[in-house]
């Protein structure tokens, strides 16, 4: 059974009371998880000094990289064109902080201007791949056993990023990956803006569903090689722009009109949401005026309780 099927088996059981079970369950995969690593390990194990030296050789250019990355930051935003970086993590397990590997797409204002894919091996403590995940993105361990590691990688990937907004399609977990690697590595968060295309669509666009392939379908997109993190970084650049020009207007517009930017900083993060609609006094939900003389309601005379967090807009109070 595949890792994905295995764990809507234990969402099922555990629904169902079926707490034994679950338990059977819950220990089988944890001891294909080992397994999984212990294969891992022994790709390392065959030669550990040729693979430290090929591990210490990337070490070497992707720090070089990073003081080219620095030399290079000349950009301004003056011009008034949109400059966004648009990116795509594919993870080697079902863990979202298990990286090991990001397509990166640099964009002036829909043009594209650079295009970067990064292998790394994913943090040490989730350092194993589940066949799931291989067979989506194609990605093996022995492809990225003579990589650095995620924390090794980040600074290169922010250093090409440099001040600009990232963009992705579900961006909650491309957001979420950076987290959940950097607490897993034991570093901050970087302090990053980022709009989801996917959030964005379902503003503009009447679809069934709103994954990557079916809103790059609609809006003509080639998507050749889904899972391919470059091909995806790439289609979500491209969607940023084809819905502004949908729209009738330019990207910087579209974006302020749509959305709430989230937002990811050390010890914090705000997600990107739609923005609700506007009225005269600024952005706001509008509440309905209750009805007292509604006795066949079904909240009649109930309490109400609402837990988790609140629309962007409604105050504790007025909920």
């Amino acid at each position: 059974m595949n890792s994905l099927k295995k764990g809507r088996t234990m969402k099922s059981l555990w629904r169902r009371g079926k707490k034994e079970e679950y338990a059977v369950a819950a220990a089988e995969t944890l001891e294909e998880a080992r397994m999984a690593a212990a294969e891992a390990a022994a790709i390392v194990a065959e030669d550990p000094v040729e693979v430290a030296a090929a591990v210490a050789k990337r070490r070497a250019e992707i720090a070089e990289r990073v003081a080219e990355e620095a030399s290079r930051r000349t950009e301004t935003a003056a011009d008034g064109i949109y400059r966004y970086a648009a990116i795509d993590f594919e993870t080697a397990n079902q863990f979202r902080g298990s990286p090991c590997a990001i397509g990166i797409v640099l964009s002036d204002g829909g043009t594209i201007t650079r295009r970067e894919r990064f292998l790394f091996r994913p943090p040490e403590e989730v350092d194993y791949f589940d066949d799931f995940n291989i067979r989506l993105h194609k990605i093996t361990p022995e492809m990225v056993k003579d990589e650095p590691r995620y924390e090794e990688v980040l600074p290169l990937i922010l250093s090409i990023i440099g001040d600009r907004p990232i963009v992705a399609h579900n961006a909650a977990f491309d957001a979420g990956v950076i987290r959940d690697a950097c607490d897993i590595s034991g570093i901050e968060h970087p302090s990053l803006e980022y709009i989801c295309t996917l959030v964005l669509s379902r503003t503009i666009l009447d679809l069934p569903s709103y994954s990557l392939p079916i809103v790059a379908e609609e809006l003509d997109i080639p998507i050749e090689d889904h899972h391919n993190p470059l091909v995806d970084a790439e289609a979500a650049a491209t969607i940023l722009f084809l819905l502004s020009r949908r729209e009738d207007t330019d990207i910087t517009t579209l974006i302020r009109d749509k959305l709430r930017i989230g937002t990811m900083k050390p010890g914090s993060w705000e997600g990107c949401q739609k923005k609700p609609p506007r009225t005269s006094g600024g952005y706001r939900i509008e509440i309905p005026v209750a009805n007292l003389e509604a006795t066949g309601n079904l909240f009649y005379g109930k309490k109400v309780v609402l837990t988790g967090r609140l629309p962007y807009g409604i105050t504790r109070q007025a909920a």
